[in-house]
């Protein structure tokens, strides 16, 4: 009972976050939350950009990291993400079934082509911070460990933000 209160929590949550960004467009984060919130790497042609993580709500033990993910050339598939502040991250997707928001697990990995970035935002693609092992408060930083097929590990440093400020 207690793991289908969680899971009802969460999913009214997302599905609120879903409706009052629209579902279509990625929310900038403040501008003095921006400092960290590009990263490029030229030598494997990724650019992160406007990543940053909500902060918790409450005694949640669960928050979710939001941004994009282009390459300038060819294609690369996220497989892994980790944190030092999480016992375990996961790829999410956010499905309308039949008007009932539902969040899973992506299995496999994401794609990222030249064509097609990898956009992670309220209501769609997510990564989901699972068992957090402190709160994460908003003016703060989080790290990330994103691993590719390709071999490559990228690690950023990305700001939270307050629920309030994701969706401006």
């Amino acid at each position: 009972m207690k793991g289908f209160f969680i899971a009802f929590t969460l999913a009214l949550f997302f599905s609120s976050a879903f409706a009052m960004n629209d579902g279509h467009t990625l929310p900038e984060i403040p501008s003095h939350m921006n400092t960290n919130s590009t990263k490029s790497n030229a030598e494997n042609g990724l650019k992160f950009t406007n990543f940053r993580t909500r902060a918790s709500i409450g005694n949640s033990p669960n928050s979710a990291a939001y941004g994009i993910i282009a390459i300038k050339s060819g294609s690369d598939r996220l497989i892994k993400v980790s944190s030092s502040k999480a016992n375990a991250v996961e790829l999410h997707e956010h499905l309308n079934d039949n008007g009932v928001m539902r969040m899973r697990h992506v299995k496999g990995g994401l794609q990222v082509n030249q064509e097609t970035p990898l956009i992670f935002q309220p209501g769609g693609y997510h990564i989901m911070l699972l068992g957090l092992k402190e709160a994460i408060r908003p003016h703060t930083e989080v790290d990330l460990s994103l691993e590719f097929t390709s071999g490559k590990i990228m690690k950023l440093t990305i700001p939270v933000v307050p629920i309030t400020e994701m969706h401006h």
